[in-house]
């Protein structure tokens, strides 16, 4: 019975030229993520364009997601996120009543 080695596993230089393209950095490449909400991110890297990350990333999203605005609508008024102009962050309704902003 033979046992796999640990480690890194030795390259096999099978011609000279393989040899030389298995030992060059990869200088283009994608990474391909997939959510757990269903969507796929896709991360595109150069490293001439940009050595420290990815030049590009895009993300797809599956039919029939909603946007942010379309799922606050279809929510009750009580458990609904708004906007508080003042601080620029999202309050619940109470706070939103609190500060007055649902009579304007």
């Amino acid at each position: 019975m033979i046992m796999a080695k640990r480690g890194r596993p030795s390259k096999i230089k099978t011609e000279a030229i393989d040899a030389e393209v298995s030992t060059l950095p990869l200088i283009k490449f994608e990474r391909t993520f997939n959510n757990e909400d269903g969507s796929v991110d896709v991360w595109k890297f150069d490293m001439n364009k940009n050595p420290n990350g990815p030049y590009e990333t895009t993300t797809s999203y599956p039919k029939g997601t909603k946007a942010f605005e379309q799922m606050q609508e279809s929510l009750p008024k009580t458990k609904r996120r708004y906007l508080n102009p003042a601080t620029g962050k999202e309050v619940g309704w109470l706070r939103y009543k609190q500060l007055g902003l649902d009579k304007k």
